[in-house]
Order: C-alpha cells, then sequence, then structure tokens
C-alpha cells in the first residue's frame, strides 16, 4: 500500500482542463442519461453571499441591539409590575373606604364585597392560566 504526501482533496487544485471533462462525459453518454447527467452537473454548492458579507462591525450591531432589546423588556416587565401593585393597592384602599362608610348597612355593603372578590378572583385565576398556557418569556 502506497502512501501519497499530497495535500487531501482539494477542489481548487484541479486545472481548467481536468473540469472541461464532465461536458464531454455528458456528450457520450446514453440520451435517456444525459439529461440526469447535465442535472448533476450543474448542481454545485454555492456558499451563502450574505455569508461573506457580514463583517465584525455588523456582528457588533447585532449584539447592540439584543442588548437594547433586553433592556426594553425589563423596563417592560417593570412598568406591568408597577401597573399590578398600583391597581391592587387601588383596590384594597376602595375596599376599605366601603368598609368604613357602608358599615351600618351590611345589606348593601355584603353583595358589593362579594361582587368585587369576585372579580378580583376572576382576574387572579385568568392571569394564572394565561401564565400556565403561555409560552415563557425569554
Amino acid at each position: 500500500m502506497a502512501t501519497h504526501p499530497e495535500a487531501p482533496f482539494n477542489r481548487s487544485s484541479f486545472s481548467a482542463e481536468e473540469d472541461s471533462i464532465a461536458p464531454e462525459f455528458i456528450s457520450r453518454a446514453p440520451e435517456e442519461f444525459s439529461e440526469v447527467l447535465s442535472l448533476f452537473a450543474s448542481i454545485q454548492s454555492t456558499p451563502n453571499p450574505l455569508a461573506e458579507k457580514v463583517t465584525s462591525e455588523h456582528i457588533g450591531t447585532v449584539l447592540t441591539n439584543v442588548d437594547k432589546k433586553d433592556e426594553r423588556a425589563h423596563k417592560e416587565r417593570n412598568q406591568i409590575r408597577w401597573f399590578i401593585i398600583t391597581t391592587m393597592l387601588f383596590v384594597f384602599v376602595f375596599v376599605g373606604f366601603l368598609i368604613v362608610f357602608l358599615k351600618d348597612s351590611p345589606d348593601l355593603l355584603v353583595p358589593i364585597i362579594a361582587s368585587i372578590f369576585s372579580f378580583i378572583g376572576g382576574f387572579a385565576g385568568g392571569y394564572g392560566y394565561k401564565s400556565k398556557r403561555s409560552p415563557p418569556e425569554d
């Protein structure tokens, strides 16, 4: 078994003369195979044209945009938290106001408090259902 000191297979090492063998071979092939052979001869692996144009500046821009997106998502989560806290505080103050001023008329107070707590329970249940059903955010 002989070993060859040549470099591994490299397509660029072929000469133009060797590349011209394919058309000659296709023309001598039987007609039924000539179409298939010409199809396979025309297929070439072409690199992605965008991959040749991407520079380190483009990658830096993408990373900067990803960082900005993360900052915006963080700000949005904080705004949602503050909105929920503010809403809960407002509801508690309103329920407290109702209890203090309607303590003398329980016939009116009980249905109002029951409907408020029903609404809060429905809201909390829907929020929990949504968080279970929706995919986690990045």
